[in-house]
């Protein structure tokens, strides 16, 4: 699972192994260990909302996925999912599949288990 944080956004993408492990598990977690003790853990969990929502106690991000919506994103061509319209005082979150970009490869490591990209199916295989 990658995180990404820039500004008031949090961004998450999902391999297909971890889709598939979310949609039968409820959740998915791991952790930055910056040394001395500091670590920062964040986890994606299953809950009754209508649209993502995150929240931060005790040096963990928890973002909150639509239980409803799971298999509909795991199981259609449904790309990401965010909490459009945002609240005031809250960050923008977005929940994608990970595709690899038009200059990656699948052999690149970071590009292991990530989803065929639909717009470069031809240039990928």
């Amino acid at each position: 699972m990658k995180l990404r944080i820039n500004g008031n956004r949090l961004k998450l993408k999902l391999s297909e192994s971890e889709l598939s492990d979310f949609s039968m598990d409820h959740e998915l977690s791991d952790f930055i260990d910056f040394g001395n003790g500091m670590i920062l853990n964040y986890a994606l969990k299953a809950r009754q909302v209508t649209k993502p929502e995150a929240e931060f106690n005790n040096n963990t991000i928890l973002i909150y996925f639509p239980e409803s919506k799971i298999a509909t994103f795991k199981n259609t061509a449904l790309t990401g999912i965010d909490n459009h319209p945002v609240e005031k005082g809250k960050p923008k979150i977005v929940i994608e599949k990970d595709f690899p970009t038009k200059q990656q490869q699948k052999s690149d490591g970071n590009n292991i288990n990530t989803f065929p990209n639909p717009l470069l199916i031809d240039m990928v295989d």
